[in-house]
């Protein structure tokens, strides 16, 4: 059993851990344990899946750092674990990219956006206060990287609970992609 407070932020390094959160089911099985800490049975009815099926992505997400036990109760004389996830948010290494499988970024950030489409679907009404917006803009080089720090410090500053610890959760999902000039 471990620490019950996740980190802010952790840092997905290697290539197997990547290709873990590339499944759909696994983001999903994350997603929830960001938002709480749960069992597997209290997952299963969350996310319409076989009990027994959750136990193998529950292992490769916790072998790879993503989840953690932090309780462990006997109930019905078996012992019921409740899982939590290790951090807030997780972010891919940029040195992953380079590593020779960029398919795996690609298609992990590819997985974060359904969930983010599943997130607005799953709402009977999102209302005034939700901000949805696509735009292409024309950035330099430096213009690029300039809004890259930005959303960064932004992502930082609200993902520290303690602005707000009385507050509810929102969610929040930003995709800064670069073209080929940008990147040249």
């Amino acid at each position: 059993m471990l620490n019950a407070q996740p980190e802010s932020v952790h840092w997905v390094r290697d290539l197997a851990a990547l290709r873990t959160i590339t499944d759909s089911q696994r983001h999903s099985i994350l997603t929830e344990l960001i938002r709480r800490p749960m069992t597997a049975r209290e997952l299963a009815a969350v996310l319409y899946l076989p009990q027994t099926k959750l136990y193998y992505h529950l292992k490769l997400l916790e072998q790879h750092g993503y989840i953690a036990v932090v309780d462990e109760r006997l109930a019905h004389g078996i012992v019921e674990r409740r899982y939590s996830a290790v951090a807030r948010s997780f972010r891919i290494d940029h040195a992953l990219i380079g590593a020779g499988d960029a398919s795996a970024a690609v298609e992990a950030t590819a997985i974060i956006l359904d969930a983010t489409a599943r997130d607005v679907r799953s709402r009977s009404n999102i209302g005034d206060d939700c901000i949805v917006a696509r735009t292409l803009p024309r950035l330099s080089r430096a213009r690029y990287r300039e809004l890259h720090a930005r959303l960064h410090a932004l992502i930082a500053e609200f993902n520290d609970d303690a602005n707000d610890a009385g507050g509810s959760r929102a969610s929040l999902t930003i995709a800064l992609i670069p073209n080929e000039e940008t990147n040249a």
